[in-house]
């Protein structure tokens, strides 16, 4: 499966908090989340707009 990098969004957590940052997902399952992912991926999404 492709793995996609979402840069730059408004995460809500599980305990109704908003952060922002970067989102990687490889197969199908988010595998991690922080400020500033550096990984390369087969897509990325700017999500700042």
């Amino acid at each position: 499966m492709a793995s996609i990098l979402i840069k730059n969004a408004i995460i809500a957590t599980m305990n109704n908090k908003l952060l922002q940052g970067d989102l990687l997902v490889e197969d199908g399952k988010i595998t991690e989340i922080a400020r500033t992912i550096d990984k390369q991926a087969e897509k990325v999404i700017d999500a700042s707009r």
